[in-house]
């Protein structure tokens, strides 16, 4: 299954199963992160049995990257975002 790991610097590592809202683990490793995100995975298709067609249907997911100038945002833009 695919997953979304962040590091977060000091704070260690957050884990994401994107096809599945709010389906989220945490660690101080990558590995601590993955292992704990096997029992959410397990909660969350026990209580939602659908998500498993979703999980099927959609099982892999791309990460793509954008590249933004930020040196030209107008201070007052980021304000209303």
């Amino acid at each position: 299954m695919s997953l979304l790991l962040e590091q977060y610097p000091g704070e260690g590592w957050s884990c994401y199963v994107p096809p599945i809202k709010g389906c989220m683990s945490q660690g101080e490793t990558i590995e601590e992160a993955q292992s704990n995100i096997v029992p959410e995975i397990e909660y969350f298709v026990k209580r939602h049995p659908e998500i498993l067609d979703l999980l099927y249907k959609n099982p892999n997911y791309q990460i793509g990257e954008v590249e933004v100038d930020l040196r030209n945002v107008d201070e007052n833009a980021r304000d209303t975002a």
